[in-house]
């Protein structure tokens, strides 16, 4: 199985040697604000089946030869609520995304892409639960318990 590529947008830092580095919690805040900005704008695409690692920002699969069967960790309950996880498909396959049982709505866990170019799945994490939003995702159907 290949290895994920992640792309990210990473913010310089300013060095603790650096003259212009401001010591205290309001550099640190500012590190820890970059720290959360990369996270949610992180691009990881996906060559082979496997689990999708990032819980926020946008995972694409790439898989060609056949449909990509994934796999979705449920998100912590209070510390990843609201991020939000858009997955793409780079290619006409029917990819699936399957979760722990009632892991996606709270009473479904498989999530199968319809077989075209661009289908999306978005979706939000909210209390142990990913949820899809029906608005913005494209051509998903769920399935399962």
């Amino acid at each position: 199985m290949s290895k994920p590529t992640t792309t990210s947008r990473a913010f310089t830092k300013i060095a603790t040697t650096n003259p212009d580095y401001e010591s205290g919690s309001y550099q640190l805040d500012h590190d820890a604000n970059f720290d959360a900005i990369d996270a949610a704008l992180a691009l990881v695409s996906y060559a082979a089946s496997g689990a999708i690692t990032n819980k926020e920002g946008c995972a694409i699969i790439t898989k060609s030869s056949a449909a990509g069967v994934m796999t979705l960790a449920a998100p912590t309950a209070g510390t990843d609520d609201g991020k939000k996880l858009t997955v793409w498909s780079a290619t006409a396959q029917a990819h699936t995304i399957t979760t722990a049982a009632a892991g996606i709505n709270g009473n479904k866990n498989v999530a199968t892409f319809g077989g075209a170019i661009q289908d999306k799945a978005v979706l939000r994490a909210y209390n142990g639960k990913w949820y899809l939003d029906a608005v913005e995702s494209i051509n998903i159907t769920l399935s399962g318990s």
